[in-house]
C-alpha cells in the first residue's frame, strides 16, 4: 500500500514537472479545435520582441547624447524621452503580463528598450561605452547557461523553487527601497559617496535572482506546450521571457559598472 502511494506520488511529481505545474489549470483553458502553442512560434515571437527592444534601445542610446531644451534647461534628449516612456512602459507591461496581445507586448518592449537605452547611455557616459558590450555578452552567456541547466534538469522548477524565488524577489525589492530612501536622505551618488558593499550586495542579489527567474520562464513555456495551451498565450509567454532577459541585462550592467568604478578609483 505504501509502495503504491509512493509510486503514485512519484508519477504525480513527474507529471507535475512536465504537465501539471502551478499554471496547468490556466493553460488547459483551450477551446476545442483551437490552435495550441508551439516552441517554434514562441521562439519567433520572442525574437521579434527582442528586436523591438534593440530598436528602442539603439534609438534612445543615440538620442541620449544629443542636447535639447526642456524647461529652459539644456538636458540630454534621451532624458526627456526616457521619462516620457516610463508611464507607457508601466501600463503596457501590466496589460501584457496579464493578457496575450501583440500590440501591448510590442509597446511594452519598445518602451523597455527606450528605458534601458537611456540607462545604458548614462553608465556609458560615466564609465565608458565598453560596459554595454560586456553586459550584453554576459547576459547571453547567463541566458544560455540557465537554459542548459534547465534542459538537463540540473535546476528543477518546483512549487518550492518558485516560492523561494518570489520570496527572494520581495526581499530584493525591499532592500532596493531601503537603499533608495537612504540615497534620498544621505545624498549618496551611484558612482561616489555610496556604501559600495550595500549597493554591491543588492546588485549581486539582483543578478542571481534574475538569472534563476529565467528558469521559471522556461518552465512556463514548457508547461504551456505540454498542456496544449491556446495559441493566444504565446505573446504572454514570449513577453515574460524577454522581460526577464532585459531585467538580467540591467542587473549585469549595474554589477559591471560597480566593478569598473571600483577598479578605476584604485
Amino acid at each position: 500500500m505504501m509502495r503504491g502511494r509512493r509510486g503514485a506520488r512519484g508519477g504525480m511529481m513527474r507529471g507535475g514537472l512536465m504537465r501539471g505545474g502551478p499554471m496547468a489549470r490556466i493553460w488547459k483553458r483551450t477551446e476545442a479545435g483551437a490552435e495550441t502553442v508551439s516552441y517554434s512560434s514562441i521562439f519567433g515571437k520572442s525574437v521579434y520582441l527582442f528586436l523591438i527592444v534593440v530598436l528602442g534601445f539603439t534609438f534612445n542610446y543615440l538620442l541620449f547624447f544629443q542636447g535639447t531644451t526642456f524647461g529652459g534647461t539644456d538636458v540630454p534628449a534621451g532624458y526627456v524621452l526616457t521619462l516620457a516612456m516610463l508611464p507607457v512602459y508601466l501600463i503596457t507591461a501590466i496589460i501584457a503580463s496579464r493578457r496575450s496581445s501583440p500590440i501591448t507586448s510590442t509597446l511594452a518592449v519598445a518602451a523597455q528598450g527606450v528605458l534601458i537605452g537611456g540607462l545604458s547611455a548614462l553608465y556609458a557616459a560615466q564609465l565608458g561605452d565598453h560596459l554595454i558590450g560586456t553586459a550584453v555578452l554576459a547576459t547571453f552567456a547567463v541566458f544560455f547557461s540557465m537554459l542548459l541547466l534547465y534542459r538537463t534538469r540540473v535546476i528543477r522548477v518546483t512549487a518550492a523553487f518558485q516560492k523561494v524565488m518570489f520570496t527572494a524577489l520581495i526581499g530584493l525589492i525591499l532592500m532596493s527601497l531601503v537603499f533608495f530612501v537612504l540615497f534620498l536622505i544621505g545624498g549618496w551618488g551611484f558612482f561616489g559617496g555610496t556604501p559600495i558593499a550595500l549597493y554591491a550586495l543588492i546588485v549581486i542579489g539582483g543578478v542571481v535572482i534574475s538569472a534563476l527567474f529565467l528558469n521559471i520562464s522556461f518552465n512556463q513555456i514548457e508547461e504551456a506546450v505540454n498542456a496544449g495551451a491556446d495559441k493566444r498565450f504565446e505573446w504572454m509567454l514570449s513577453f515574460g521571457l524577454i522581460l526577464t532577459l532585459v531585467w538580467l541585462y540591467i542587473e549585469l550592467l549595474r554589477l559591471i559598472a560597480i566593478i569598473a568604478s571600483f577598479t578605476s578609483n584604485r
